[in-house]
């Protein structure tokens, strides 16, 4: 199975702010492995 997270921004300076400021990717990446991990216990 393959999971993917996807974000839209009207603009791309959003983006890079939302990137920045809040860790966005790197949050992403924590979120789908914290996913992959319950899955695995089920």
């Amino acid at each position: 199975m393959k999971v993917q997270l996807r974000m839209l921004f009207k603009f791309e300076a959003e983006l890079r702010k939302v990137v920045k400021k809040y860790g966005a990717i790197d949050g992403a990446k924590s979120t789908l492995d914290r996913l992959e991990e319950r899955l695995a216990k089920t």
